[in-house]
């Protein structure tokens, strides 16, 4: 059941502000439960996976408008950083060999990230350029796949501030482009996952189902409140969804600590 109510909730919240869920997923389940942070992270790259599917999908029925050219150049560059992600996550935790070390580091990675993030979203003029390089938009969708691959969150936070930092878009407009950019992402991980054999051991699949299932529902529900929720109250949810995730990383690190 907790599995459910977190991919419930956290996708719901992911569709609605763009954060894609697993940054919700991914901190919350390293909290409440005691799967191995392999486990964790393929749950909430399925979870993440499923719900941006359904978002896509409703956005397409509702004939949103995307930045197609910058999204799909992103998009593509994001599947190789996915690959190239999920091999480093693969590499560093056989080189550790020590699972409570290896949420440190990434809940660490994490926290330093969205304080970062949050401080930039917010700040009253911020600095925003309009890239036209394609070469430079492939690069980075690149890095933006790698390191939500890494993290396993989806890169809903990280997604969100390139767009607005690199294509002057608002909260809104990133919100939605930024659920293409972790479908594709999120794609190339389990692909590469499921390639490569390298399913994590004592996965339970009725979990599995559970949270994809959540995940899809969440995805839909999520996205009609997108569509009918205004800019600004769109900033509120998205500040505070960040300060919780925050807060959690940080419980997280003294807890393994």
């Amino acid at each position: 059941m907790i599995f459910f109510i977190v991919g419930f909730i956290a996708s719901i919240v992911g569709a609605i502000s763009g954060l894609g869920g697993g940054i919700i997923i991914k901190p919350v389940l390293d909290a409440v439960t005691t799967l191995d942070a392999s486990v964790i992270s393929f749950l909430s790259t399925c979870a993440v996976f499923t719900m941006s599917c359904s978002a896509v999908i409703k956005h397409i029925r509702y004939k949103t408008k995307f930045e197609k050219p910058t999204t799909i150049l992103l998009g593509s560059g994001a599947i190789l950083g996915g690959l190239i992600g999920t091999e480093i996550f693969e590499f560093i935790v056989e080189f550790i060999n020590k699972d409570k070390l290896v949420k440190i580091i990434q809940n660490g990675l994490l926290f330093t990230l969205l304080i970062s993030i949050l401080i930039y979203i917010n700040l009253p003029n911020k600095k925003q350029f309009h890239i036209k390089n394609r070469i430079f938009i492939i690069l980075l969708g690149y890095t933006l796949g790698m390191i939500s691959s890494f993290l396993g969150i989806g890169g809903g936070p990280i997604n969100i501030t390139a767009l607005t930092l690199f294509f002057s878009m608002d909260l809104k407009n990133a919100s939605v482009n930024s659920i293409i950019l972790i479908l594709f992402s999120q794609a190339s991980k389990i692909i590469t996952l499921l390639i490569s054999n390298s399913i994590p051991l004592g996965l339970d699949i009725s979990t599995l189902l559970c949270i994809m299932l959540a995940a899809v529902l969440g995805g839909l529900l999520g996205t009609a409140i997108n569509k009918k929720i205004s800019k600004a109250k769109l900033i509120i949810a998205y500040n505070a969804v960040m300060l919780f995730v925050i807060i959690t990383c940080s419980w997280n690190i003294v807890r393994l600590f």
